[in-house]
């Protein structure tokens, strides 16, 4: 059995080996700049993943998608100009949200399987197994 893992711990990855590298392009991360260029680099299979257009034309805010999570992205500048800057804040919301997301999920799952295992000795015990 699979689960679908969510592209954007990919592209959190890709922003996190751009910072820990500690260059001149970790350095503009943090600046706002244009959403294409701060994207140029992540790859084509993690745009897709996202639903984003691979060649970055994005005309409002609200197509960002789940980019929004990790990037802080602005208007600011005109309709015709998104900027952005990778939120550190931001990420980490999202990864505590995620976190608390699968922990639930297991908690749950967990609380079922004993429910059901129970279930199955009061059935057990009731047919003289």
């Amino acid at each position: 059995v699979t689960t679908r893992v969510d592209p954007l711990f990919f592209a959190l990855s890709h922003f996190y080996r751009i910072v820990k590298k500690g260059d001149e392009q970790s350095d503009k991360l943090d600046k706002w700049q244009p959403w294409d260029q701060a994207l140029a680099e992540l790859p084509t299979p993690i745009l897709r993943a996202l639903g984003l257009d691979p060649t970055l034309n994005i005309n409002v805010i609200k197509e960002v998608g789940q980019l929004g999570h990790l990037l802080d992205v602005s208007d600011m500048c005109g309709d015709d100009l998104l900027l952005c800057k990778f939120s550190e804040e931001s990420a980490l919301k999202w990864l505590v949200a995620k976190f608390n997301q699968a922990f639930e999920a297991l908690r749950t799952r967990q609380l079922q399987r004993k429910r059901r295992d129970l279930e199955r000795r009061g059935e057990m015990s009731v047919s003289g197994g």
